[in-house]
């Protein structure tokens, strides 16, 4: 059960930073994003984006360091669940199925079915809290997990991105 704690940690944090790390970059665009579900006046939007952002890099720090039992999963299926609701709002306004979200950028897979990731999402952090006990470890061994899963999950979404920009920069060469 122990690996399990571990993994589920880690796939949780994977998943913050990537949303995190897709926002931060382009945080105009993620205001309008915001701004396109009407749930908040044009005044409130940069400080919705900054307050997702900061719990979206304090998930991560959680989930990666294996700290804080049962608060990270309690304000992951918080979080979740308001993600869950605006994006039925927005469709139950717009009328239309089709009305998606861009919470890990634009080209991103992870982008296509967002209720459904949403679910399973909310599903593995209550699973976490509810099979899995949690894991008793001191302040060296948060330490250390926290370094390994940012290496990691950073580590491949650096390379991820640089990979992505090469490639563009490649076809944008060859256009010319």
């Amino acid at each position: 059960m122990i690996w399990a704690s571990y993994l589920l940690d880690s796939l949780l944090a994977a998943v913050f930073f990537a949303a995190f790390y897709s926002k931060v970059s382009r945080i105009q665009d993620f205001q309008l994003s915001i701004g396109s579900y009407r749930l908040l006046k044009e005044k409130y939007l940069a400080a919705a984006a900054r307050g997702v952002l900061t719990t979206e890099i304090l998930l991560f720090v959680t989930f990666a360091s294996g700290t804080a039992s049962y608060v990270k999963e309690s304000m992951a299926i918080v979080i979740l669940a308001w993600f869950t609701f605006a994006l039925l709002w927005k469709r139950r306004r717009a009328n239309d199925e089709a009305a998606t979200c861009s919470c890990f950028g634009s080209n991103s897979w992870l982008n296509r079915y967002p209720l459904t990731r949403n679910l399973v999402l909310l599903a593995l952090a209550a699973g976490k809290v509810f099979l899995i006990p949690a894991l008793g470890q001191g302040a060296s061994g948060s330490w250390l997990q926290l370094a390994i899963n940012t290496l990691l999950i950073c580590g491949y979404l650096l390379i991820a991105d640089l990979r992505s920009s090469l490639q563009h920069n490649k076809r944008l060469r060859l256009r010319l």
